[in-house]
């Protein structure tokens, strides 16, 4: 006899992993000039990983999750210092250095940008100058989010040219487009600024990782 709807959902949900670890980390700033090496900070992870988390288990009472191996890592953005094309091949070899974490499934790593991924030499490219009046004219008028031409801290006055704008997250797209190998792509079209990673399978997880980055540019609101 065909099994039920409602008997097949009941038995997915209780096939599926009733615990997923997250590595968590941001602000990464990887670059020449970082502060702190490669070495220094992928070691410190698998220091933690190997030996602390096994010293914070201890503290745990019975039948509590226990701290272990990551099933997924979320990168939350600032990879880099200012998004230079080196401090993205920088936060690339970072990355690539934690898939071990993972098994190698590049597709368990969630990468989101933050404000320091944005590239300001190439978001001013992507502005000219306009006048107050053109400003004042826009549908809706004095509304930021998503305008043509915008106001900066200083009183002046800038359109916007979509195409050139977005280029300001290319070393971004590049780093991600090599990283996934194909598999998952980032977008330039500006509503479509997200990932959806669907884990569901093995993890019983899909995680969404946004662009928050979207109006950071060369030249700040008023």
């Amino acid at each position: 006899p065909a099994v039920k709807l409602s008997e097949r959902r009941d038995r997915t949900i209780q096939e599926m992993p009733t615990l997923c670890r997250v590595l968590h980390i941001s602000d990464i700033h990887r670059g020449p000039k970082a502060p702190t090496s490669d070495f220094t900070l992928s070691n410190k992870l698998l220091d933690d990983i190997s030996h602390t988390y096994a010293a914070d288990n201890m503290r745990l009472s019975e039948g509590d999750p226990q701290l272990g191996q990551p099933d997924l890592i979320v990168v939350s953005g600032d990879l880099t210092q200012t998004a230079s094309e080196q401090e993205y091949e920088c936060a690339l070899r970072f990355i690539e250095s934690l898939l071990p974490l993972v098994n190698g499934e590049r597709r368990r790593v969630v990468l989101v940008p933050g404000n320091h991924d944005v590239n300001w030499a190439e978001s001013s490219k992507g502005y000219s100058p306009a006048t107050k009046q053109e400003y004042e004219k826009q549908d809706p008028p004095g509304e930021p989010y998503r305008q043509s031409i915008k106001r900066a801290h200083d009183g002046t006055y800038w359109k916007k040219s979509e195409e050139t704008y977005t280029q300001r997250f290319r070393n971004f797209k590049n780093l991600f487009d090599v990283f996934y190998r194909g598999a998952i792509s980032y977008s330039f079209e500006r509503g479509m600024m997200y990932t959806v990673y669907d884990c569901s399978t093995h993890l019983g997880v899909v995680v969404a990782g946004f662009n928050s980055c979207d109006e950071i540019d060369a030249y700040p609101d008023n």
